[in-house]
C-alpha cells in the first residue's frame, strides 16, 4: 500500500480516550486489549514506532511491548 511505500518511519501514538468520571474517579475507557489491538493494526499498516500518550501508563505500554 501507500504507507509502504513511504521512505520515511511511520510513528503512531495513541491515547487511551476521553477520561470518563466513575466512582468519583476519572477513568480511561481504553484497556490493555483495545491498545493492543491498536497497536497490532498500526505495525501491519506500517508502523515502525508504537507509542501513546494521554493516559497510557507504563502498564499499557508493556502490554503494547508484548504483543507486538
Amino acid at each position: 500500500g501507500a504507507i509502504g511505500a513511504l521512505d520515511i518511519p511511520l510513528v503512531v501514538r495513541a491515547t487511551a480516550g476521553l477520561p470518563e468520571l466513575k466512582g468519583g474517579a476519572l477513568v480511561r475507557p481504553f484497556g490493555v486489549e483495545e491498545m493492543t489491538g491498536y497497536a497490532i493494526v498500526a505495525r501491519r499498516l506500517g508502523a515502525r514506532i508504537v507509542g501513546g500518550f494521554g493516559g497510557v501508563d507504563s502498564t499499557l505500554l508493556a502490554a503494547i511491548a508484548d504483543a507486538l
